[in-house]
């Protein structure tokens, strides 16, 4: 229970305190103030970051619960799962987004269509922010290969942010999706202004493609236009083609330059 203050009420203002506690109301009163002074002890116990919002009230929800013998709800803050503020799974990819649903993904297109197709969409400020779309595969259960050819592609530096260019090319086999290829744009073209090295970011772009669309096969390769007199080319696949897949020579003769 809360005690008076010693040595700074008066014996009338005691007495009145104490008259004011028998009433039901004001016992119930104390009990909230307890009950919500433990939880704020509790949540700094388990490490809450936030746990100084609990005084304001701000962002954390008010439970109502009975509580006291009498039926009568106590309103008690701060009582929020820990799980709300867990750490997320990392993607394997560093330029995949954070771990999210189908459905968050746009892959509620195998139900309402293309997510980005034929729609006004802006291009996406990074990588991170950007959402690849996948549709059924209007093949299923025949082995075939798509082929997506950027030639133009643009990233930048990461430590000088100069521009750098290569012409990427993505071979995969699919397997229960495909990658739509307005939202494959959208994406490649999010690197204008994302700042990595050659390897990473040809890698990464190969790796987001290969998580979340599950492709039977997929292969891709970077053919960077030098940057300090030497050309770069980066190659990754996710593994052995299948055997009786037909797979083309990429077509991208190495770096000469005007002679």
């Amino acid at each position: 229970m809360v005690r008076a203050r010693a040595g700074g009420w008066s014996g009338l203002q005691q007495e009145a305190f104490r008259a004011l506690l028998g009433s039901g109301p004001a016992r119930e009163a104390v009990r909230c103030t307890e009950r919500e002074s433990e939880c704020r002890h509790e949540a700094r116990r388990a490490g809450h970051k936030r746990a100084q919002q609990v005084v304001s009230g701000a962002h954390w929800p008010v439970v109502t619960r009975p509580q006291t013998e009498t039926g009568a709800p106590c309103v008690v803050f701060g009582e929020v799962p820990i799980s709300r503020y867990a750490a997320r799974p990392k993607a394997t990819s560093r330029l995949a987004p954070p771990v999210l649903s189908r459905q968050q993904r746009g892959m509620e297109t195998t139900q309402s269509g293309p997510a980005f197709l034929g729609k006004d969409t802006p291009l996406p400020a990074s990588p991170q922010e950007a959402r690849l779309d996948y549709v059924p595969n209007p093949r299923p259960g025949t082995l075939y290969l798509v082929r997506f050819a950027a030639p133009e592609f643009t990233s930048l530096c990461p430590v000088t942010s100069q521009p750098d260019f290569a012409h990427l090319v993505i071979d995969y086999a699919p397997g229960e999706t495909i990658v739509e290829s307005k939202s494959l744009k959208l994406f490649l073209g999010s690197f204008r202004n994302h700042n990595g090295f050659h390897e990473d970011v040809t890698v990464g772009i190969g790796q987001r493609l290969a998580e979340e669309m599950k492709p039977v096969w997929l292969r891709i390769g970077g053919y960077w236009y030098p940057r300090g007199g030497i050309p770069i080319d980066v190659f990754w696949q996710t593994g052995r083609p299948p055997e009786d897949l037909w797979l083309p020579d990429q077509g991208v003769a190495p770096y000469r330059g005007r002679g």
